[in-house]
């Protein structure tokens, strides 16, 4: 049915406002008569603490993952997922954003903005009520981590940005606006999310479609190769002929890129030689590709 995900620093509301969308889902299905059920996920802090989740490289990726296998697994047609995180790397919200189109609904981004401020003083009254709370250094730095999210990435859009650091919720008209606004974007889309390319089988099984795949990897490879040099990790390289770049979410050598294309074209011959594809225009097969590579170089 659609997805939305929430994202922000920790202690930034992120929970109140998932809870806000829901129950305001909720009202207006009761309303339009609409049958579906809404799911709150989150980074299951009830298997571990709030500091142990973020300590490390390696717990963080576990409560991506852990974050990311819960989205994928309630997102249907019958179900609409509020994906409640701190999802502050636009890696992983990308990886979000593709498992929507796979599922062919419609997602948006809710980004709570709040300050380091804001956040210290609600983690301090929780960590004197005894509840699951960060360490107060460790609040600087994971706000250092965010990366915000911007409007006109694919990924992140449509984005709507609440202030949690000033916003009274109870009560608050410009909230009530943002909440109603939410709840029509994943409702009434103006756009409907379209089915990601990987999904859909492309056949090789004639000399000229086997040609155009490897003309089209070979062409991405080739760009990337010549901005690889002045592209830092978190950069993104805009590729002839396709409407979205190719993201370095992690440091990728030429030998990567010739390992990632090898291992891509023999997947693609071993799935059509157990199914029938279509044939797809070179456009669609240097899409295909690009989010192939996008996922393989996702930093987490």
């Amino acid at each position: 049915m659609g997805m939305i995900v929430i994202c922000g620093g920790p202690c930034s509301s992120k929970s109140r406002v998932a809870e806000s969308i829901r129950d305001r889902l909720v009202s207006v299905c009761s309303v339009e008569q609409k049958d579906f059920k809404v799911e709150i996920v989150d980074e299951g802090f009830g298997l571990v603490s709030r500091v142990e989740a973020y300590r490390s490289s390696h717990t963080e990726k576990q409560t991506r993952a852990r974050l990311k296998a819960a989205v994928e697994r309630h997102l249907n047609s019958s179900s609409l997922v509020i994906c409640d995180g701190m999802n502050y790397i636009k890696g992983f919200r990308y990886e979000l954003y593709c498992l929507a189109r796979a599922a062919n609904v419609p997602s948006c981004v809710v980004f709570c903005n709040s300050s380091v401020e804001s956040s210290v003083v609600l983690n301090d009254a929780r960590m004197r009520a005894g509840e699951d709370s960060y360490e107060s250094t460790f609040i600087n730095a994971l706000y250092s981590r965010i990366e915000v999210p911007i409007g006109t990435n694919r990924w992140d859009r449509p984005l709507f940005e609440i202030d949690t650091s000033s916003t009274s919720f109870d009560g608050n008209e410009t909230y009530e606006t943002v909440l109603n606004s939410i709840v029509s974007a994943v409702l009434h889309p103006t756009q409907l999310t379209r089915k990601h390319h990987s999904t859909v089988k492309t056949r090789v099984g004639d000399a000229n479609a086997l040609g155009s795949l490897d003309y089209a990897t070979r062409e991405v490879e080739n760009a990337i190769l010549e901005r690889l040099i002045d592209t830092h990790v978190g950069g993104t390289i805009p590729i002839s002929g396709s409407e979205i770049s190719v993201l370095l979410g992690k440091q990728v050598t030429p030998a990567d890129l010739r390992s990632i294309r090898r291992a891509y074209l023999k997947m693609v011959r071993m799935q059509n030689a157990q199914s029938n594809g279509t044939t797809q225009s070179m456009q669609i097969l240097t899409q295909q590709y690009i989010e192939h590579i996008n996922r393989m170089l996702s930093p987490v």
